[in-house]
């Protein structure tokens, strides 16, 4: 649901290359380091946990457990809350994705699996089993080429088409939602989902479903229809989106983010509140610099073209890391002045992989999700360094 994952820039510049680069990104571009297996490559924010995966697919996760999210039987018993409180090896894969309450993965060969909440089908295994502690492969064998996982659903992507399970489209196994295969992402929100392609060096981005605040882009008296008949606002987008309930963001060819949904805690990346909700992409910022965006419960960050983070929406819990509480409609640096090569947004709390290769957290650890090796220790303001993962 929130991802940002540093190959996404990498795969950007495979399919630009040549001259066509120079027009689309205008804005400076980070230097690709030479990463390691070891090195952390992308990173997924849950509700109220997190996944880190490392450039040899090795894949961790901590923080609330309740359902199974993190990927184990529950560690901790006597009444406490089931939590993982420090980064653990989970699976081998080649793209994780946080759902609100499950999470999803893809190995070498496409196929998938997931584990945790399973109450709306959105486990994709068909079976009825509630949770799932433990990855579980999806029902049909299908290879897929990307996936993204919302509140209660899961969509694919693959050479036959979208496919989704789970609440957008009432299956428990994965069902073909339209067979266009050239989209090359998703993501899913609650009831709502975008893909995105790039087709002849144009960037299209397509949202579809629920659509009460016009978090699709779309007018809000239409239910966005599947397939997308009607174009989204963000269409302009780099082919990359990220949604959480009610908001959706995307990094825009020229270097930018632009927001469309509900405004109440300034999600738009403008002033809070005005206005309230739109399907007219704002830019945030006023157009500053910003890309690799990632949409929380109430906030969404960014990175600028020295890798510096920025926050903006509801700060009251942390999650923006500005080392202050409230409500900010425009970016806010995260407080430390690090670089980072990808950041994702969860309900209260927010990480990020550090150009050290450190995870950072920020925000609500009362489960565990800032990974430093103990929960219920409140708001964290500033980034906190998560334990080294084993």
């Amino acid at each position: 649901m929130h991802r940002s994952t540093f190959a996404g820039l990498a795969a950007a510049l495979t399919l630009m290359a040549g001259p066509a680069l120079a027009q689309i990104y205008s804005f400076p571009i980070r230097p690709l380091p030479v990463l390691s297996p070891e090195d952390f490559l992308s990173i997924t924010a849950g509700a109220s946990h997190t996944c880190a995966t490392k450039r040899s697919g090795k894949t961790y996760c901590w923080g609330r457990n309740d359902r199974g999210q993190v990927g184990f039987e529950s560690l901790e018993g006597c009444g406490k809350l089931p939590r993982i409180t420090a980064p653990r090896l989970v699976i081998t894969a080649s793209q994780v994705e946080a759902g609100a309450f499950h999470t999803c993965a893809l190995d070498d060969a496409g196929k998938a699996f997931c584990w945790g909440d399973n109450g709306f089908g959105q486990l994709g295994t068909a079976d009825g089993i509630d949770p799932r502690t433990r990855p579980t492969a999806v029902a049909g064998g299908r290879s897929f080429t990307s996936l993204g996982g919302g509140t209660f659903a899961t969509c694919a992507t693959s050479a036959s088409g979208m496919y989704c399970w789970g609440q957008i489209n009432a299956s428990a196994a994965p069902g073909l939602i339209f067979g266009w295969p050239g989209y090359q992402n998703v993501t899913v929100g609650d009831g709502h989902a975008c893909a995105g392609a790039v087709i002849s060096g144009r960037h299209l981005l397509d949202c579809w479903g629920v659509n009460a605040w016009g978090q699709t882009g779309v007018d809000p008296a239409i239910f966005s229809p599947v397939p997308p008949t009607i174009r989204s606002s963000l269409d302009t987008a780099g082919s990359r989106a990220s949604t959480s309930t009610y908001t959706t963001c995307a990094d825009q060819a020229g270097g930018f983010v632009q927001c469309v949904g509900t405004n109440q805690w300034g999600q738009l990346g403008g002033t809070a509140g005005s206005p309230a909700y739109t399907a007219q992409a704002q830019t945030v910022g006023g157009g500053m610099a910003l890309s690799g965006v990632s949409v929380g419960h109430n906030h969404a960050c960014a990175l600028d073209p020295a890798g510096r983070a920025w926050c903006w929406g509801n700060g009251y819990s942390g999650q923006l890391g500005n080392a202050a509480s409230g409500v900010w409609g425009q970016p806010q640096p995260v407080q430390g002045g690090r670089s980072y090569r990808a950041i994702a947004a969860g309900s209260l709390h927010t990480c990020a992989i550090g150009t050290d290769n450190a995870i950072y957290c920020w925000g609500v650890n009362v489960h565990g999700q800032a990974g430093i090796g103990i929960a219920g220790a409140g708001y964290f303001w500033t980034p906190q360094r998560a334990l080294s993962p084993v």
